[in-house]
């Protein structure tokens, strides 16, 4: 019988406690041991790992991880923190800068009037904090479907509304619309950022431990933060007043922001089926591969869209339109074959009429009542469908659910359809 910290075993003396134990009471091993090592990534021999400013440093870290973080976490964790701080220390200290640009821009040390300083700082937060709130109403679940692509924009954005920030100063008669959309983007930024988080937690969370990973973000990004401020202030203090050299600076700071954002993302193994996933893993289903990949394997193929701006767009190019206009379909079958494929299979396929460069892309028409495995079995017969050679391959949609199962993928909470632009038979079909 253990607890938190003693043994205890049973004797004719009743119950004797078998001594203290370190930690969990299960690995033997306390969560303080090593975790400043574990953070940075940095192998401690073990003549210093005892030594009294080690020991110090273990004694802060902890405090920065989960609680039984060797457990509690999938190794890949800690890669996943390293980076994010990483980042945060660069975003941090490019904010610093980009808010030295403002205060230039808005006239501080001037002969500015102070109301009206106030007055145009008020309306920039106003108006940013709206624009924020109008960008979250109109993603809605889109941020479930690609938090990675989410992440990225957020990164962008953040970036982005520095360098507005930035150009203040050299245009101080047009501040209020230019630190507006700044403000705006920095918004939709910290928005965008919290929304696709959640995801990444619970991606990490192997014990239930949610809360405790999320609450240790927090912390871990607090830190990040104000270490990156005091490298802003640094830095600052250096360039000076001089705009030129502080937009360069920025640049700098914002590509690896973008960097090491990108590489955090890596780290990331969702099990949730978007389109993008979902058609890669059909893919490897056609191409008759004894199993799939799983949420970790296929983390890296993930196409974060960091380096081209249709993909920030898009996600990722694909000749399948789910929940297509009815009106964009070629409309090459009559309604009754449509109907009864509908009826029986929860979907139907048919061409768009604006075809591809060099093949034609296929429209899923997805049923109002369908479940997530119709929805599945119709990404598969549509990939099916656009292959170069669409005769081959195996197309039993059962077994590849199974396979998806067996792989560690959820098959009942997909995130497929972006728009949900779903037909019912009695009404839709009509117009076809």
């Amino acid at each position: 019988l253990t607890s938190a910290h003693v043994s205890y075993h049973k004797s004719r003396d009743g119950w004797q406690s078998a001594g203290r134990l370190v930690g969990d009471g299960t690995s033997g091993v306390s969560d303080k041991h090593g975790a400043f090592g574990a953070l940075v990534g940095v192998n401690i021999p073990n003549n210093l790992s005892k030594s009294w400013g080690v020991t110090h440093l273990d004694g802060l870290a902890v405090h920065l991880l989960p609680k039984r973080w060797r457990e509690a976490v999938p190794e890949r964790y800690l890669n996943y923190v390293r980076w994010t701080a990483l980042g945060s220390v660069l975003s941090s200290a490019s904010m610093v800068l980009s808010t030295q640009s403002l205060l230039y821009g808005i006239g501080l040390g001037s002969a500015a009037v102070p109301a009206g300083v106030a007055l145009n700082w008020a309306i920039k937060d106003g108006l940013g904090q709206l624009g924020g709130v109008l960008f979250v109403s109109g993603v809605n679940t889109r941020f479930d479907s690609d938090p990675k692509r989410w992440r990225i924009l957020s990164s962008v954005s953040q970036d982005v509304a520095s360098m507005l920030e930035a150009l203040t100063p050299f245009a101080p008669g047009y501040f209020l619309p230019l630190a507006a959309v700044a403000n705006i983007g920095k918004n939709i930024s910290w928005l965008a950022a919290s929304a696709t988080k959640a995801s990444f937690h619970l991606s990490f969370s192997l014990k239930a431990n949610l809360a405790d990973v999320t609450a240790k973000a927090g912390s871990q990004a607090v830190v990040a933060s104000t270490l990156g401020t005091a490298v802003g202030i640094s830095l600052s203090a250096g360039i000076g007043a001089e705009t030129c050299s502080l937009l360069g600076m920025l640049v700098l700071l914002s590509i690896g922001h973008l960097g090491c954002t990108a590489r955090a993302l890596q780290e990331v193994a969702l099990n949730t089926l978007n389109q993008q996933r979902a058609e890669l893993l059909a893919k490897q289903f056609l191409s008759h591969q004894d199993r799939l990949s799983c949420p970790q394997e296929l983390a890296q193929q993930d196409s974060l869209g960091a380096w081209c701006s249709s993909r920030l767009h898009s996600g990722f190019v694909s000749q399948i339109v789910v929940g297509p206009l009815l009106e964009q379909l070629v409309a090459g079958q009559d309604v009754d074959s449509c109907t009864a494929h509908l009826e029986e299979h929860g979907y139907f396929l048919e061409q768009i009429k604006q075809p591809s460069r060099d093949r034609p892309r296929m429209g899923l028409v997805i049923l109002e009542t369908a479940t997530s495995h119709h929805v599945l079995d119709g990404i598969l017969q549509a990939v099916h469908a656009t292959q170069r050679e669409p005769g081959v391959g195996d197309t039993d949609g059962h077994r590849f659910i199974a396979k998806l199962q067996d792989a560690g993928w959820n098959t009942n909470d997909i995130f497929i359809e972006e728009y949900m632009n779903r037909v019912s038979i009695d009404l839709s079909l009509i117009h076809i």
